[in-house]
């Protein structure tokens, strides 16, 4: 880079500076040697050799001093250069160590993927084929050598007939949550409030005696995978219709409410409620909060709900209490709301 190209990548206000510094010493130059050459008698001739001299003293003098400025100008340029080639060799090297631990880690994610996905294969396949065994065998028992047995036998053999389907139930479960994750997401505009009408119109038709107030609140859309949100809200939805079951009315209600610039859809019942545990505990596969005697299930549902959720960029959480009624509120990121 040569002399020029310096200067020109100086600021406006250097070379103001250092433009007025040179017109300020120029004149007060000027004006003290003028004077006190004013004071001696000289002839002409020596008048003008000390002009002359006077002038090339001052452009020594003015050389000297632009020269330390700019090696001074020069200097902090360099540093400010070698400071900022350090800081992007160490943006570089953080950037190449993020790379590295983020390859790592999708590696040990799809590791796990695998891992999980052969355990739910071989869980349906190696434990399913044995559970309906039980099942079938236990079935056919009961009803061709029923008479043969008292009662506590015929009992006991209904016990475990009931744990085996029991058993198959969640060997079903398992395996509808390893598919959750298996394969990319169908997005695609979804109208939240039809198909929650239409999953709570199927519990109508399957217990018409129940008295339900139902509030879905309309036009609310997403931009998801249509089965994976179908499944999201048969499990929310079924979960507010089992539990308010001893309620009479009945009411269940899903909406959206607006919070912090983002939309959070909520199921939300008058139902039995329970005691709140921690996120951990409450969506992780099997745990129950009430006796299977009086809700039947597997556990499996909310954490099926949590995967769904997460697959779509989301977050869920709960509020519930006993004897109060539970809300499960939820957010979708996969995509944004169609407008409409």
């Amino acid at each position: 880079m040569n002399f020029l190209q310096r200067i020109q990548r100086g600021s406006c206000a250097d070379a103001l500076r250092v433009s007025l510094g040179y017109l300020l010493l120029a004149e007060a130059w000027i004006l003290l040697s003028g004077g006190l050459l004013s004071r001696f008698a000289m002839t002409t001739a020596e008048a003008v050799w000390l002009e002359s001299a006077k002038g090339t003293l001052f452009v020594l003098v003015t050389t000297l001093l632009l020269f330390l400025l700019l090696k001074h100008q020069f200097h902090r340029r360099a540093m400010a250069a070698e400071s900022l080639a350090k800081r992007e060799q160490e943006l570089r090297l953080l950037n190449e160590n993020l790379e590295r631990q983020v390859t790592a880690r999708t590696i040990h994610l799809e590791s796990a993927r695998r891992e999980q996905e052969a355990f739910s294969h071989a869980i349906s396949h190696e434990l399913g084929g044995p559970v309906r065994a039980i099942a079938g065998f236990s079935q056919t028992l009961l009803e061709d050598y029923a008479p043969a047995m008292d009662g506590t036998g015929r009992d006991c053999l209904q016990r475990i007939r009931l744990a085996g389907a029991r058993m198959a139930r969640l060997i079903e479960a398992l395996r509808r949550l390893s598919h959750i994750g298996a394969s990319p997401l169908a997005l695609m505009p979804v109208d939240l409030s039809r198909l929650a009408a239409q999953i709570m119109e199927e519990f109508r038709t399957a217990e018409p005696a129940r008295r339900v107030d139902l509030h879905v609140a309309p036009d609310l859309f997403a931009v998801a995978d249509r089965d994976l949100l179908a499944i999201l809200l048969d499990n929310l939805l079924g979960n507010a219709w089992k539990y308010s079951a001893r309620r009479d009315p009945a009411r269940i209600e899903f909406g959206c409410n607006h919070q912090h610039g983002e939309r959070v859809f909520h199921v939300r019942d008058n139902g039995t409620g329970f005691v709140l545990p921690t996120e951990d505990t409450l969506f992780a596969p099997f745990q129950r909060f009430h006796a299977a005697e009086d809700f039947p299930g597997t556990g499996m549902g909310l954490a099926t709900v949590k995967r769904i959720i997460e697959r779509h960029g989301g977050s869920i959480r709960a509020e519930s209490s006993p004897g109060e009624g539970a809300a499960f509120f939820f957010t979708l990121a996969a995509g944004q709301a169609p407008q409409g």
